[in-house]
Order: structure tokens, then C-alpha cells, then sequence
């Protein structure tokens, strides 16, 4: 899939969003943004198209999908589930908030 330059950086920045902010912010960020992305690229956006980990005998739901053409960042949903299991900056219900935007 080709992206242009501005879907990257829509990409990108809502990527980082939970580096430095809220859980708040990135839904801001996303319902902002969600229009200058077609369905297909927000869904790239959202859930990837490749897998960090190759090995086979990783379960599925272990694997952190990445997204090819912004040299292998992490997906969204990757992102949540690292500050849901780890950080615990994000909960589940706030994952299924971000999911349905």
C-alpha cells in the first residue's frame, strides 16, 4: 500500500500520541484525523499489516503487529495493548472506547 506523505505524518503523530499524553488526547487526536485517512489506511493505522515477531509458536494474540510502510511502528492496537499489560497508562474499557471511534 502506498501512503502519501501527509498520511504518514497523520500517522505517525497519532502514533506517538501516548508517548508524551493522555489516553484523552489520542481520542482527540483520532476522531480529528480519522476523515484525512481512507477506511483502508485507518484500518493500517489501527491494526497493521505485518508482525514484529515471525516465530510461529507465538500466540497470535502475543504478537506486535507493525505497519510495513512506516518502517515497522508499531499499529495502534499494539501500542494499547503494551500500555494496557504494561504501563497500565490504558484499560480496557478505554481500549474498546478507542476501537469503536
Amino acid at each position: 500500500m502506498n501512503l502519501t506523505d501527509n498520511e504518514k505524518e497523520i500517522m505517525i503523530s497519532v502514533l506517538k500520541t501516548l508517548i508524551f499524553n493522555n489516553i484523552d488526547d489520542l481520542k482527540t487526536k483520532l476522531i480529528s484525523n480519522k476523515d484525512l485517512l481512507s477506511k483502508e489506511k485507518y484500518d493500517l493505522l489501527l491494526f497493521g499489516n505485518d508482525n514484529y515477531f515471525t516465530d510461529e509458536n507465538v500466540q497470535e494474540s502475543n504478537k506486535i503487529r507493525t505497519i510495513k510502510e512506516l518502517d515497522g511502528r508499531w499499529c495502534l492496537t499494539s501500542i494499547l495493548h503494551y500500555h494496557i499489560e504494561r504501563t497500565k497508562k490504558v484499560s480496557y474499557k478505554q481500549y474498546n472506547e478507542i476501537m469503536c471511534i
